[in-house]
């Protein structure tokens, strides 16, 4: 059975808290639509945005410690 609960769903939960936070402060405060409307657009990219950054350093930093762990010598 796979654990739902991983790096990556915490991650997600927080960036999900942080761009929700900012949009309804977005909605709260700013009532013009022809204003909203890009802002919201532009916090829906941030969103995108460090999702993605977060998964390829991710993934960038577990292929770095796969490979150096094939390169390691073990000695007795």
């Amino acid at each position: 059975m796979s654990n739902i609960f991983t790096p990556h769903y915490y991650v997600d939960q927080a960036i999900d808290t942080i761009q929700g936070t900012k949009s309804f402060l977005l909605k709260t405060l700013v009532t013009e639509e022809k204003v909203q409307k890009p802002m919201q657009e532009f916090i829906d990219l941030q969103t995108t945005f460090a999702k993605s950054a977060y998964r390829a350093g991710y993934n960038a930093l577990t292929e770095s410690f796969a490979y150096l762990q094939k390169q390691a010598v073990v000695t007795k």
